[in-house]
């Protein structure tokens, strides 16, 4: 068996921290390792050379570690999109700097959701019970957009919380057809392709106009 030297055919790509947070731009995504897989060197580095980073997205489950860029002096530095809210980051999202919305009363609904896999996931439900529900999840069709949004019911005025009606709001404009090529409503009398007549198929006429 060949051996693989992977020292070798990646050197090229051996960096410092602090290099290799500068490749970090505004309006980036930073996922965090979980737990005990939090690189605190990293995270250090992060803020440490935050000084061209802007409205970037941090997102984590659940991190033990410190959390230097949750302090009020980064919040327009980092945004924070965290699964469960740990003791590192409590004060921080108390004090507004996090992405989360809290719904007082709400039914409880939890996985398995048997949809298909979503382009994209915007929203993770979780319940004092600990369970935990997909909530926002965006599917494209075709020149079409579907947003999914769990929230609602009819014994809660869920819909009537500001943050709810917002989230409603974009969906509705993030929806909304955006340029391309308008469909062609027209009529069109002679199929596209020939489809074969079996024993027994009713015909009908179509006009030509």
């Amino acid at each position: 068996m060949q051996e693989f030297d992977w020292k070798e055919k990646y050197k090229d790509k051996i960096s410092t921290a602090a290099v290799a947070v500068k490749l970090i731009k505004s309006g980036n995504s930073i996922f965090i390792g979980t737990g005990c897989g939090q690189p605190q060197h990293l995270v250090g580095a992060l803020v440490e050379h935050s000084s061209h980073i802007y409205d970037a997205h941090i997102v984590h489950l659940l991190t033990m570690g410190a959390a230097p860029y949750a302090n009020e002096k980064f919040r327009e530095k980092f945004k924070m999109n965290s699964f469960f809210i740990a003791d590192n980051v409590r004060d921080a999202f108390a004090k507004g700097i996090g992405d989360y919305i809290e719904i007082p009363n709400a039914e409880m609904y939890g996985e398995h959701f048997d949809i298909p896999q979503p382009d994209e996931l915007v929203f993770v439900s979780w319940f004092q019970g600990g369970e935990v529900f997909r909530s926002g999840c965006c599917f494209f069709r075709g020149r079409g957009k579907i947003f999914y949004f769990r929230p609602g019911h009819e014994t809660y005025p869920i819909f009537y919380h500001e943050d709810v009606l917002k989230v409603i709001e974009n969906a509705v404009n993030w929806a909304a057809p955006s340029g391309g090529p308008s469909p062609n409503f027209d009529h069109f009398p002679k199929p596209i392709e020939d489809v074969p007549v079996w024993e027994g198929q009713i015909e009908i006429d179509h006009p030509d106009n």
